[in-house]
């Protein structure tokens, strides 16, 4: 499945990102177009959509990127409407105003908002022209949602730190297109447990089929398949890796500066990722000014992990530090503003 154009949205301007990564073109919503994630001006807002795709092919398929600061997203103890219903208390907006679905990652279940109006009116802009919206993804759940054996032919580096391709598109892509359907939210809640099954389903068939295949370092009778017979081609980039998985680390945050309460909402805003061993300490010194993660064990992938889900909401040092040895922790950050 080709993308064309990506759509970073944010709550206070739209990214158009052509498939290779590369930023063509920035819009910012002016305040009295869009104001704490509604739209107060649509005719003005089709407007800018205008001048932003101008001279532009808007027959290309879509793909948009929900940021943060779009995106409501809580982690369920257990699946249920009254769990929901707690959820969407939290948002600050009108349930009917909020597009919602649910996911199930690492066995951990998430609830995830994100205005509807704002989201729904992009998407009907762009159909009008015929254009066509593949998904909406959030941005946080990126790294969790692609990998190798991606649905794509094609990697789109902007999608993540390390080179990946889309996978999990048609789940989240119903949830975009079933919701319009959903009058209320005795349906939705239906939907969501809809989209829980299909993933978890997914899921499962992923894994049974990974356990399934020949280890490549086993010893083996059987020829080894043909996708893993050596090519001449001398680039060292296309040689699989094995994907890290870096949510069993040992994960101290510690606050490095006089706001009171950061390092337990960044350690809070880990777990959320799927992190389940994060703790929170004070610095011995608050007046750091870069976020820096240390590491007992020099990992770029370790490292380019906890950078991805940082750098949201931090300005975190593009270098990481050593721990010492005996350290209790596999991964220290220390927050800085």
């Amino acid at each position: 499945m080709r993308i064309d154009y990506l759509l970073h949205l944010k709550s206070n301007s739209l990214d158009l990102v052509s498939a290779d990564g590369k930023v063509v073109r920035k819009l910012h919503f002016p305040p009295l177009v869009v104001s704490h994630l509604e739209i107060s001006d649509p005719r003005q807002f089709d407007t800018l959509l205008t001048k932003l795709f101008s001279g532009l092919t808007l027959r290309k398929k879509f793909l948009i990127i929900l940021h943060d600061s779009v995106l409501f997203i809580k982690q369920l103890t257990e699946l249920s409407p009254e769990s929901l219903h707690s959820f969407l208390d939290l948002v600050p907006l009108e349930p009917e105003d909020i597009l919602h679905l649910s996911v199930t990652l690492h066995n951990k279940v998430f609830a995830l908002g994100t205005p509807k109006k704002l989201t729904r009116a992009l998407e009907s802009f762009l159909e009008n022209n015929e254009g066509k919206v593949i998904a909406a993804l959030p941005q946080p759940f990126l790294p969790h949602l692609v990998s190798k054996n991606s649905l794509s032919d094609q990697d789109i580096p902007y999608l993540s730190t390390r080179i990946a391709s889309l996978s999990g598109l048609d789940l989240l892509s119903a949830g975009l297109k079933k919701s319009r359907r959903t009058r209320s939210y005795r349906h939705q809640v239906a939907l969501a447990l809809l989209v829980i099954a299909l993933f978890s389903l997914a899921t499962t068939a992923f894994v049974f089929r990974k356990r399934l295949l020949p280890s490549p370092t086993a010893a083996s009778d059987q020829p080894p398949p043909i996708s893993a017979t050596p090519t001449p081609s001398p680039a060292p980039s296309a040689t699989p890796m094995p994907e890290l998985n870096v949510y069993d680390l040992k994960i101290r945050v510690l606050n490095g500066t006089s706001t009171p309460g950061l390092a337990s909402s960044a350690a809070d805003y880990l777990i959320s990722f799927g992190y389940g061993n994060v703790t929170a300490a004070n610095a011995p010194e608050d007046t750091v000014t870069e976020t820096l993660i240390s590491l007992k064990t020099p990992s770029p992938e370790v490292f380019e992990e906890l950078f991805a889900a940082l750098s949201s909401r931090f300005s975190v040092s593009s270098q990481s530090a050593i721990l010492d040895p005996t350290s209790p922790f596999d991964a220290v950050i220390t927050l800085g503003l």
